[in-house]
């Protein structure tokens, strides 16, 4: 027949195998006077109660500790990665929400990465442009299709007044021309 002991706390008699096991300095060990059960109610209720308390010691074991601080960083990244794996509509719908929420924090970040990774993001563009060219052809086809007419003369400083009958073949013309360049600048390896 398999031990017993009784719980202190719910005064209720359990296996042995219900109560944690406490390793001495020694080599002894004994049993905890609470079971597993109302163990765990325990430190539920005393989490409850002391949770600034509780985030003011990890706040302050993050920023002295750096290896601490790179474990906790990885293992988020690897909950996050799982739990997206399992549901990834829920994370999805979770980041959207939270950009709509909070536009102000999404553009200052934004505007600092590009700010400290210039060097990074140009080389990164230039990798995408070269394997997708004809993308990047496209793109820049769509944006000079879009140019105002008035800004294909301004580049050309052209005066509007003078081509009055011939006008909008004119910026047609160098609509093309901005193409062709771009289009040149493009194939041009870097």
């Amino acid at each position: 027949m398999e031990e017993t002991k009784i719980c202190k706390k719910c005064v209720i008699e359990k296996p042995l195998s219900d109560f944690r096991i406490i390793k001495g300095n020694k080599g002894n060990s004994c049993t905890y006077s609470y079971c597993r059960s109302c163990e765990n109610c325990a430190s539920k209720e005393y989490r409850f109660f002391n949770k600034e308390k509780i985030g003011n010691k990890k706040r302050e074991k993050y920023l002295l500790n750096e290896e601490y601080r790179e474990k906790e960083k990885q293992h988020k990244r690897d909950t996050w990665r799982v739990n997206y794996d399992k549901d990834p509509a829920f994370y999805l719908k979770k980041s959207k929400d939270y950009r709509i929420l909070h536009p102000e924090k999404i553009s200052s970040h934004n505007k600092n990465y590009r700010r400290k990774n210039i060097e990074k993001i140009k080389i990164r563009g230039a990798i995408y442009r070269s394997s997708n060219i004809e993308k990047s052809i496209e793109r820049s086809r769509i944006r000079v299709a879009l140019l105002p007419d008035n800004y294909i003369a301004s580049i050309y400083k052209i005066p509007t007044f003078i081509l009055k009958e011939n006008y909008k073949e004119f910026i047609e013309i160098k609509r093309q021309m901005i193409l062709i360049k771009r289009e040149i600048t493009n194939q041009k390896p870097n």
